[in-house]
């Protein structure tokens, strides 16, 4: 199924597995939400997005994450931020900032996982940069989901 979701833009839905691009928005794919689960949108610029799986990389091999946590980053987050980096990389149309949909729980694990010394440290050139997108992810708004 083809969308016109930009008059320069076309995509198509079923390339992307854990994404739908729609309104200018990268959401959750329906199949991949948990009714009751509480989600919210975030805007980021590109540079935080890359930042975002950079730090999601460093988490698959910490062994200060948790281990229901480390399963979630293998199986979803980390592909779900890699197909997204791919998406606003290979599209030269879209803006600088970009809106993506996350659910509270993942969020939540993402904001302490900033904080281990395996993400911090090899990100120490850009300490700044992690702090404002911790900033940038606490300040997000939830809303329950109704299937």
């Amino acid at each position: 199924m083809i969308k016109i979701v930009r008059r320069d833009l076309l995509m198509i839905d079923s390339e992307f597995e854990y994404n739908e691009f729609k309104d200018n928005i990268i959401y959750v794919k329906k199949r991949n939400k948990k009714k009751g689960s509480e989600y919210g949108v975030v805007t980021l610029s590109k540079d935080q997005v890359e930042l975002l799986l950079q730090s999601i990389e460093l988490m698959t091999s910490s062994p200060d994450i948790k281990p229901n946590f480390s399963q979630r980053i293998e199986v979803y987050l980390h592909p779900r931020f890699t197909e997204i980096t791919e998406m606003i990389y290979s599209n030269k149309s879209l803006e600088n900032e970009v809106k993506i949909e996350m659910d509270k729980n993942n969020q939540k694990e993402l904001i302490k996982s900033f904080d281990l010394t395996s993400v911090v440290g090899l990100l120490q050139n850009k300490i700044h940069e992690l702090e404002e997108l911790k900033k940038i992810l606490k300040n997000m708004v939830f809303t329950k989901y109704k299937a």
